[in-house]
């Protein structure tokens, strides 16, 4: 049948957190911009892409002009 989903270990969720730090510093000092997306992982465990994962996280990486993911405001003119 279908494992039910269950909250994992804290102290396995504090080990991916400083993973996923790490991860992020990584990809930053190679001048590349990324976001961690809880939702995106939490989409993939629903649909089962990674089987036997009890917590899933995203790294969107993107190598634009410009981060897609912050929107910024134009500069008031006057």
């Amino acid at each position: 049948g279908e494992k039910p989903m269950c909250s994992p270990c804290v102290m396995n969720s504090v080990d991916v957190g400083i993973a996923l730090g790490s991860a992020c510093s990584t990809v930053a000092d190679l001048r590349l911009d990324s976001r961690v997306l809880f939702s995106a992982g939490w989409a993939a465990k629903r649909l089962n892409l990674i089987e036997g994962a009890d917590l899933i996280f995203a790294i969107p990486l993107s190598a634009s002009s410009k981060n897609p993911f912050f929107d910024r405001k134009p500069p008031k003119t006057e």
